[in-house]
């Protein structure tokens, strides 16, 4: 494979959208191509990659417990070789942590001798505007972008819509702002556009937020799911995102947990699972329920969570604590 090879970078904060974009673009605009993705996770569950797994994907390589812009080149040199060595893309895409900033992930690939196509930049039109003011690296995100994608547009009003835009624009006057719903995006406009020539260096070397941070949940014990949904509305404003797979008990069949800022899904998940410690959707019910939960101090939290979890055990005879208002 040639390093000429186009490689786009998705980047966006934590629930801005990036992986439904993915899925969006994998299975409606990319038919045909060879495409491989690098898809990077702050935890050790890498919950994006297995949810791309079964796409319109040629190869796939999962980073994990560690964010690019903080991590350097070292993983990600390797993931790109695993790449040449296995596969012949004529697309590669990068989907970044939603905690890193894409600069410094762009003058690395530089140093490798890899072309940054573009920068495709997700922004949560109901989240933004209070993330801006809180985490730096959303700004970063957006002044680095090539396309801005304004996403969940169906979540928020008009008149915060308005604002959101004024604000992009200020950190932005070049990239071009494309409005989404559910990561419903052209695939032809956004990649293997070549706009990436036109980029200035980044002046960036790293603006991952230091207490910015995670903690893994890990059970084969199935879950009530009054219970558990009890314990999502009750998770303090610090939690930005919780994301996984529900082992539910009655159900035969995964979900997988959406939860941004106070705001969750929880969807029927019922696509095969390469990894053998990981969800299988068969009649067996082999599966496990496997949750990250990412923000700003969250780590204080850890073990009043998981133990309110462990409570969430469909038929536990400890005594619930749900009632009980989590430590802020």
């Amino acid at each position: 494979m040639s390093r000429l090879v186009p490689i786009d970078i998705v980047t966006g904060f934590l629930g801005s959208g990036k992986t439904t974009l993915l899925q969006h673009v994998l299975q409606n605009g990319l038919e045909g191509q060879r495409v491989a993705v690098i898809v990077n996770d702050l935890a050790e569950y890498n919950i994006d990659g297995r949810i791309l797994k079964g796409m319109n994907i040629d190869r796939m390589v999962q980073l994990t417990s560690g964010c690019l812009c903080c991590s350097g080149t070292y993983p990600m040199g390797l993931a790109l070789q695993e790449i040449i060595e296995t596969s012949d893309p004529a697309l590669i895409l990068i989907e970044t942590s939603g905690a890193a900033a894409p600069g410094p992930v762009v003058a690395e690939l530089s140093q490798m001798g890899y072309r940054t196509d573009a920068v495709i930049t997700v922004v949560d039109a109901e989240k933004f505007l209070d993330r801006l003011e809180t985490e730096s690296v959303v700004a970063d995100q957006v002044a680095e972008a090539d396309f801005l994608v304004l996403n969940k547009l169906d979540l928020t009003d008009s008149e915060r819509i308005t604002v959101t835009k004024r604000r992009l624009g200020k950190l932005n006057r070049r990239a071009l702002l494309i409005e989404s719903r559910f990561g419903r995006v052209p695939a032809d406009l956004l990649f293997a556009t070549g706009i990436g020539r036109l980029r200035r260096p980044s002046k960036k070397n790293h603006a991952h937020p230091d207490d910015l941070d995670h903690f893994a949940y890990d059970t084969d014990v199935p879950l009530d799911r009054r219970r558990l949904e009890r314990l999502l509305n009750r998770l303090p404003g610090n939690f930005y995102r919780a994301k996984g797979f529900l082992n539910f008990a009655n159900e035969p069949h995964p979900r997988l947990l959406n939860y941004t800022t106070g705001r969750y899904t929880m969807e029927p998940f019922r696509m095969p699972v390469a990894s053998p410690s990981g969800p299988q959707p068969t009649s067996g019910k082999t599966f496990r329920t496997q949750l990250v939960f990412v923000g700003r101090g969250v780590t204080a939290h850890r073990w009043s969570v998981t133990d309110d979890l462990d409570r969430c055990a469909a038929g536990s005879s400890r005594p619930s604590l749900l009632h009980r208002p989590l430590a802020r």
